[in-house]
């Protein structure tokens, strides 16, 4: 026992080293974007468009976002009153998500699986800093934790704000509904339900259907992102003489309005069966990066930060015991990297970036099946312990 208290106290100053040094890593890389003064041409400014303030335009059906993500936009830009003291605001307020992520991992999960998640994060801060989707990857952290700890009610309530912001988490919520078995898979399945029903009606209220068509469709583009799987499958075969800046993103060849509503479905409904065949192996983790996955692969628009709803995942997986699907979706966070580096060559229309895009998105691919396979193992390996258990009874 003395020897085991002595393994524990020197375990502690070494998991609060690794976090002390990693937080300075974050904000070192924070600081060094100073806000993104007199930096344009990125999404940043398109968030500021959005916000409609000192002569730019927008209105709800020319939003390609959830409709908390236009709300919190316009509020930034109230408190802040100019164009760099907003790029500056948002940038404080995705560190600030980036460290609630860690927190809310830590709580809900332990130490490891934080500095797990700074570590993974680390390569693409400056990525993730100067767009917004840590904020809703932080709702759905919470909503994780909160039912790890035994608050379901306000488990279900945080996936919900999450889906406001990006309709990405929506497809976990199927992970509570797996659980309708135990009174707190109910709770938070209720919760969820309930709370996303009311935000799903006042949206429709304020915008009308149009403005979740001009979401769902990315405000109408008729190409494929040259980074989603079909894009980059279009590309590596017909190269990029049909490359162009469409709805700010870098899109090839064509799609219609109605292929991109039923890859969105298609995408949709495999993360949904996913998270909920997920909730037989009680890894709210697995759960979450395999749903997640799903609709990356099917999804015609990819960006990088994208992979930031993933990394959270993946360092939940891997601290519970699912090494391989956690390695696997590891492994798309160095290709993204690469992927980002050559991204002049992309433009500049060189083959080999395009084959950069392609092997990134086979690693997606092999994620999906890895974590597809472990969920049929895990699962079928918690029935029979199940059936075993109520053998015995």
């Amino acid at each position: 026992m003395r020897d085991q208290g002595i393994r524990v106290g020197m375990k502690r100053p070494l998991l609060a080293g690794a976090v002390v040094f990693l937080a300075v890593c974050h904000i070192a890389m924070a600081w060094s974007l100073h806000g993104g003064q007199g930096r344009s041409n990125d999404d940043l400014d398109r968030y500021w468009q959005i916000a409609g303030l000192h002569g730019s335009s927008s209105h709800s059906g020319d939003v390609e976002h959830a409709p908390l993500a236009p709300a919190f936009f316009t509020g930034v830009a109230y408190a802040t009153g100019n164009r760099d003291d907003f790029r500056r605001a948002m940038i404080l307020v995705m560190v600030v998500a980036d460290f609630t992520i860690a927190a809310a991992l830590a709580w809900g999960f332990g130490g490891p699986t934080a500095i797990v998640y700074l570590t993974l994060a680390t390569p693409l801060l400056r990525l993730f800093y100067m767009r917004f989707d840590l904020l809703p990857t932080a709702a759905v952290a919470i909503g994780v934790a909160l039912y790890r700890r035994r608050f379901p009610l306000m488990s279900g309530t945080a996936l919900a704000v999450g889906t406001a912001f990006k309709l990405w988490p929506l497809a976990l919520g199927a992970w509570f509904i797996g659980r309708w078995h135990e009174p707190a898979g109910r709770m938070a399945a209720v919760s969820w339900l309930v709370s996303g029903g009311v935000i799903a009606l006042g949206w429709l209220v304020l915008d009308g259907i149009e403005g979740v068509e001009q979401v769902v469709t990315f405000r109408g583009a008729t190409g494929w992102q040259v980074e989603s799987v079909g894009g980059a499958a279009i590309a590596a075969n017909d190269g990029l003489k049909s490359l162009r800046l469409e709805s700010d993103a870098w899109r090839v060849g064509t799609i219609s309005p109605t292929t991109s509503i039923v890859m969105l479905t298609l995408g949709t409904a495999a993360a949904l069966a996913m998270a909920w065949l997920a909730a037989a192996t009680r890894s709210i983790g697995l759960g979450w990066l395999s749903s997640v996955l799903a609709l990356l692969v099917f999804a015609p628009i990819l960006s990088p930060q994208y992979i930031a709803w993933i990394i959270p995942a993946t360092a939940i997986a891997f601290t519970d015991g699912h090494r391989l699907p956690a390695l696997a979706a590891a492994c798309t966070i160095p290709l993204t990297v690469i992927l980002m580096m050559g991204y002049g060559g992309l433009l500049a229309g060189e083959s080999w970036a395009v084959w950069l895009i392609v092997l990134r998105n086979v690693m997606l691919v092999i994620a999906f099946l890895v974590c597809a396979a472990e969920i049929r193992r895990t699962g079928q390996r918690r029935l029979q312990i199940d059936s075993a258990t109520s053998g015995l009874d």
